[in-house]
């Protein structure tokens, strides 16, 4: 097995060419230093320097040796900055998963947070449904995922952490003609502009709790992707149904009466697997992820007020 400090010493005397004066620098005393390269000789079978008045020469096989003895040392090294870093949350690899329409909400400031804040921390991000996240999760290839609460998942290995209570609102462009109406518009006057939406819509509005009108609401078109979205509402009457609270100042959102009535809110909480560490990185994601929710709910609330 390679002795990471007897090729310390090795380079060391190869740098100076003595080992008098590579003892001074690796503090330690010359007889020390002799045995570690004697231990090296040994172990290769090999005589690595010509020791003479002049000092110690690498021989034929020193050279051979110091050309690997370099990068293994560096590559040590490398190793035990980056785990350090590792160790402190200041780098790594954070793997989670997400659902496509809240990754519209978060993951552009999240990720411009950390490129600012933490340079060293890559991410590798998956969106899809909750089973593939789940799927994912449980074979280890995610440290946490971003998925509807729900009590089932508690009897699956997996801990939860609350994120937001997410809430269905819609949205329109400016000067759409529900937005001259007087009266309070009810949820029935959507569906003759078309309501768009992400797939967790759909899966939604078959959820209890939502009442048959608010289930009588079929999105004519489904794009889990919120800019399409956005940029479709925006040149047409068709209406936004998103939990998500947009960032354009040409479209606006509707007051529907009673909506809480019709559509109650979904509970989006942070799993990890019961009793698998994850990296303080991942935390430190996770962290990011609680404040901007934080952020959006209050966003949502003002829309709603």
């Amino acid at each position: 097995m390679i002795d990471l400090n007897k090729l310390e010493h090795f380079l060391g005397v190869a740098r100076t060419k003595s080992f008098i004066r590579a003892a001074e620098e690796l503090h330690i005393s010359q007889s020390a230093l002799s045995r570690s390269i004697q231990s090296l000789e040994s172990f290769y079978k090999v005589t690595l320097f010509n020791r003479d008045r002049g000092g110690a020469r690498l021989t034929a096989a020193g050279e051979n040796l110091l050309e690997h003895a370099r990068d293994l040392v560096l590559a040590a090294e490398s190793i035990e900055r980056t785990m350090k870093s590792v160790g402190k949350g200041t780098q790594g690899t954070v793997k989670f998963g997400i659902g496509p329409v809240i990754a519209s909400m978060f993951i552009p400031s999240l990720l411009a947070r950390f490129a600012k804040e933490f340079p060293d921390i890559h991410f590798d991000i998956k969106t899809g449904n909750d089973e593939q996240m789940l799927k994912f999760l449980a074979d280890g290839e995610l440290e946490f995922v971003v998925i509807k609460a729900s009590a089932e998942y508690q009897r699956q290995h997996l801990d939860s952490t609350f994120l937001m209570t997410s809430k269905p609102n819609f949205f329109v462009r400016l000067n759409h003609p529900l937005t001259f109406k007087k009266d309070a518009i009810q949820l029935s006057e959507i569906a003759q502009y078309g309501a768009i939406s992400g797939s967790s819509f759909v899966t939604a509005i078959e959820s209890e709790g939502f009442s048959a009108e608010a289930r009588s609401i079929r999105p004519v078109a489904v794009v889990d992707n919120l800019s399409v979205l956005v940029d479709t509402v925006r040149k047409c009457d068709r209406v936004l149904v998103s939990t998500t609270a947009p960032t354009s100042y040409s479209i606006t959102a509707l007051e529907i009466e009673h909506l809480d009535q019709h559509m109650p809110g979904t509970d989006i909480a942070i799993y990890t697997y019961r009793g698998r560490a994850i990296q303080l990185a991942a935390q430190s994601a996770i962290n990011e992820l609680k404040r901007l929710a934080d952020e959006q709910t209050s966003i949502m609330s003002e829309y709603a007020t």
